[in-house]
C-alpha cells in the first residue's frame, strides 16, 4: 500500500499504492475503517520459513546460490523480513487480546535482497558471485516499490511484553 519512497512505514503512514493489489487492499481497509468495523488488519512484510517453497524468497535465493556461479540480487529493494513462526506468534497474541485496527507484522531490520544473498552465500560457504543490480532489472508487469520495510513498534508495544522475534540473520544459518 506504499510507494516505496520512504522507510520503516508505520500503521498511520500515508498510503500511496503502486500495485493493483495495493490499491485493492487500500480500498478495503478504508471501507473497514470508515465504517468502524471491529476488524484486525495486518500488514505483513516479506515472510520466510524453513520449508522448501517456491514462494519463499529466501529459499529461492538459497537455491540460486547453490546452483549458479553468478546471481543477480537487487541492492535497491528493501524489506523487513519476518520468520513465519514469528508471524504465527504475533497473530496468536492479536487474537488472544482481541486486537482491532491496523498492525504491521515485520522483522525489525531493513535489508536488501543483495544483503540477504550475501549472508546466504557466507553461510553456505559458496563461491558464487553475487552481483548487485536494480529491482527494475527484473521483469514485472507493474513498477515495484523500492522500500517496503515496515516498523513493528506498535505491535511490540501493544503485546505488552518484549517478544523474542527471530532475527532474520540468525534464522538464515538453518537453511
Amino acid at each position: 500500500v506504499f510507494d516505496g519512497t520512504k522507510s520503516h512505514y508505520k500503521e498511520f503512514s500515508k498510503k500511496k499504492p503502486l500495485l493493483k493489489y495495493g490499491m485493492q487492499k487500500s480500498k478495503l481497509e478504508d471501507f473497514v475503517q470508515k465504517n468502524k468495523l471491529p476488524a484486525l488488519i495486518l500488514w505483513l512484510s516479506k515472510v520466510y520459513g524453513l520449508k522448501k517453497s517456491k514462494k519463499d524468497f529466501i529459499y529461492n535465493l538459497q537455491n540460486e546460490i547453490k546452483k549458479k556461479k553468478l546471481v543477480f540480487a537487487a541492492n535497491d529493494h528493501f524489506s523487513s523480513p519476518i520468520f513465519i513462526k514469528d508471524v504465527v506468534k504475533l497473530i496468536h497474541i492479536c487474537a488472544k487480546k482481541k486486537f482491532t485496527g491496523i498492525y504491521n507484522i515485520s522483522g525489525k531490520n531493513k535489508i536488501s535482497r543483495f544483503q540477504i544473498a550475501n549472508k546466504i552465500k557466507y553461510i553456505l560457504k559458496s563461491d558464487t558471485i553475487i552481483k548487485p543490480c536494480s529491482i527494475n532489472d527484473f521483469f514485472s508487469y507493474e513498477r515495484k516499490p523500492r522500500d517496503i520495510s515496515l516498523s513493528n513498534k506498535k505491535i511490540i508495544t501493544a503485546s505488552k511484553k518484549e517478544l523474542d522475534l527471530t532475527d532474520s540473520v540468525k534464522t538464515l544459518k538453518f537453511l
